[in-house]
């Protein structure tokens, strides 16, 4: 059995009792192997959380009761190109440096957060793409910026 609420900025769903997990299917993705899951699902698993809720009285004293639930942590999200967020400064941010970036598509992907705690690279990746130097035709081009005009 469940309740479903609907406020203007959320869903919430209400279940009678918890699911053992809930899978998410990545698109196009394979996260990895989870035994008898398909390679493009991803288990999230409840956590329990522990509650007081206090009740104050007219009289000015309270009732405490103690509870515990379990919460399934979801957020919805989106995504931006690199391409997209650019000038854009952002809370947190997740980057995938796995595939083949321009520099100046890894350099708006890493630099779109204030501070280092709120960036998460998504998977390994070959360090030479941090390897930031000028293509030849780009150097061309400052040269002939720089060489005065006669």
């Amino acid at each position: 059995m469940k309740k479903i609420l609907l406020t203007s900025h959320h869903l919430v769903i209400i279940l009678k009792t918890p699911p053992k997990f809930i899978i998410i299917e990545l698109i196009g993705k394979a996260p990895g192997d989870y035994e008898t899951l398909s390679s493009n699902h991803l288990p999230i698993y409840p956590i329990k959380c522990h509650c007081i809720h206090t009740v104050w009285k007219r009289d000015g004293s309270k009732i405490r009761r103690r509870f515990q639930c379990f919460k399934l942590l979801l957020t919805s999200t989106f995504t931006f190109t690199d391409f997209k967020a650019q000038g854009r400064t952002l809370e947190k941010t997740i980057v995938d440096l796995s595939g083949k970036h321009t520099n100046n598509s890894i350099y708006v992907m890493l630099s779109r957060v204030q501070r280092l705690n709120d960036l998460l690279i998504l998977k390994l990746f070959d360090e030479s793409a941090l390897d930031m130097r000028l293509s030849p035709v780009l150097s061309a081009e400052f040269k002939c910026i720089e060489e005065p005009i006669s």
